[in-house]
């Protein structure tokens, strides 16, 4: 086996080599707390909070706090994960027109009201980093300082400057950037990042794909496929960046292949979907218990960018009735897209998973809790001593 978990455990002051997925919408700062008491490192998602608004540290503070409030919950084991797409303009009139035209066919009884506002509900760090934002990207960094230091800092859909990773870095925070091919990954060795999660096209929710990247089709790369291109980039380039293997990993078995494969660590979401402390628990309890048979696909046309859900009729009806038209963009689309979906919530549906659902664990009466499931995925783990 590999020492590289080993040198990832104490770096991070972990007992296991296991990070739990941020999972925007669906993990909570209980989540993250319980799996880091339980020795593993735990994800806080910060990609609903407005960056660019003066109250956004406040909402920070609130998830932290929310971590920090549970005993033993360290913050050396804590990884907050920020989006880092490029920042699209406002909709045109002719991509809402589209986006009102293609969900009034598929939502046509229903005489919707389709007026919607289409403001951004997923602000890129991006937009600190500009000039006019430097004041609030320096508050970030006091919060960091003073206040939150966490372990790690993640970014998916691309990564922020050279310049930021560094000012980031200098507080003795490690960056880690989701990359989906070698191409990404070679372009994050350069630019010196400590981590890289190795998302394979298993992986439930948003593909991490630099939106803006050379890599003009996703070629799908399997997690284990993704791992060995990004080894072999790793050691053409002489480089000691931590790697993390992400998607289709759902027990002790799958992380003991790969920490014995050279991973430092392993990343996993889907298998905390039904825990208690997860926001989607009760329906992912109740799926698992009434379908024998589950199915997910990748699509982008609910939020403008690629994402693995589940394969639901409405989710069919939509792609056959899309023609490819153009849509507003992420963030816009997405928020319109979720308004619509609390509006009727019969109907419209959305739901993040990778794979390996069907793999879930559940309790007979009740959802097991993080730290149980937790448990399980340690079970027979082999990890090397000093």
């Amino acid at each position: 086996m590999s020492r590289e978990c080993l040198r990832f455990m104490k770096t991070f002051q972990v007992k296991y080599p296991i990070v739990q997925a941020p999972m925007a919408g669906v993990s909570t700062p209980e989540m993250a707390s319980a799996v880091s008491r339980s020795g593993g490192l735990g994800s806080l998602s910060l990609s609903h909070i407005n960056l660019q608004e003066p109250s956004s540290i406040s909402a920070i503070r609130k998830i932290t706090d929310g971590f920090e409030s549970k005993t033993g919950a360290n913050p050396r084991s804590a990884n907050l994960n920020f989006f880092c797409h490029p920042i699209y303009p406002i909709p045109t009139l002719i991509q809402k027109e589209n986006w009102n035209r293609l969900y009034g066919k598929l939502l046509e009884p229903e005489n919707l009201d389709l007026s919607l506002s289409f403001n951004n509900g997923n602000v890129s760090f991006k937009t600190i980093e500009t000039p006019e934002n430097a004041e609030i990207f320096q508050s970030l960094l006091t919060f960091f300082a003073n206040e939150f230091t966490p372990g790690m800092v993640s970014f998916h859909f691309g990564c922020p400057s050279s310049d930021s990773i560094q000012k980031l870095k200098k507080l003795g925070i490690a960056i880690f950037v989701t990359a989906t091919n070698e191409f990404e990954g070679e372009e994050l060795i350069k630019l010196g990042v400590d981590g890289i999660v190795c998302q394979g096209f298993e992986a439930g929710g948003h593909r991490g794909s630099f939106p803006d990247s050379e890599a003009k089709f996703d070629e799908g790369l399997s997690t284990l496929c993704l791992f060995k291109r990004l080894k072999a980039v790793k050691k053409k380039m002489g480089s000691e960046t931590f790697l993390i293997p992400a998607g289709g990993i759902m027990d002790s078995r799958t992380i003991q292949f790969y920490l014995d494969e050279g991973a430092s660590a392993c990343q996993l979401g889907t298998a905390f979907l039904a825990a208690a402390e997860s926001k989607s628990s009760t329906f992912y309890q109740k799926l698992l218990k009434s379908h024998d048979s589950i199915s997910t696909t990748i699509t982008p046309i609910p939020s403008g960018l690629p994402a693995r859900t589940l394969l639901t009729p409405f989710i069919e009806r939509l792609s056959s009735l899309s023609q490819g038209e153009d849509l507003p963009p992420y963030g816009y689309r997405y928020s319109e897209f979720k308004l619509l979906r609390s509006k009727f919530p019969s109907l419209v549906n959305f739901n993040l998973c990778g794979q390996g659902v069907d793999q879930i664990q559940t309790g007979n009466d009740k959802c097991l809790s993080t730290a149980e499931i937790f448990s399980g995925l340690t079970q027979g783990l082999i990890i090397p001593k000093e």
